[in-house]
């Protein structure tokens, strides 16, 4: 099976190997492709899915193996994410990829809110700081939530 390095940075945070795997729904490791190319045979089955040739199987699904997959950090793939774009032009493509190599700005959707939610009064273009209290069976884990270290993890 081939397999993909991405930035190591990545996965040495999470103690685990420092490669892109792909398995089946049983869990066995298959091959999908090299970089941005793909694996023909995937995707002829996949065009013809699409094309209502075939009926799609879910034993045919490749998933990232959760063995060495952390999910989020979209940002580090950022290159990825251009090729796909430049490949799948759309008008969100520049939006999107501004999130990823900036993040996502929340402010643009927030919308001004005037009533009363849950028996408080609002009127306000953001919504207010508010704090809320732990969850009581975070009590049960005070020694692990209180240590400063990683490591405990």
């Amino acid at each position: 099976m081939a397999s993909i390095i991405f930035d190591c940075k990545v996965n040495e945070s999470i103690g685990k190997n420092c490669v892109l795997r792909w398995v089946n729904v049983l869990g066995d490791p298959i091959y999908v492709g090299e970089g941005m190319k793909p694996n023909h045979s995937l995707v002829q089955q996949v065009s013809n899915v699409e094309n209502g040739i075939a009926i799609g199987d879910v034993n045919t699904l490749a998933i990232r193996d959760p063995q060495t997959f952390h999910a989020g950090e979209l940002h580090r793939h950022a290159q990825f994410w251009t090729e796909i774009a430049e490949r799948n032009p759309s008008h969100d493509h520049q939006e999107v990829l501004n999130w990823i190599n900036n993040t996502v700005p929340i402010f643009p959707y927030f919308q001004h809110f005037k009533g009363i939610f849950q028996q408080e009064s609002y009127d306000s273009d953001f919504p207010p700081p508010k704090q809320f209290p732990n969850n009581k069976i975070c009590a049960q884990f005070r020694d692990l939530l209180d240590r400063p270290s990683l490591s405990a993890l």
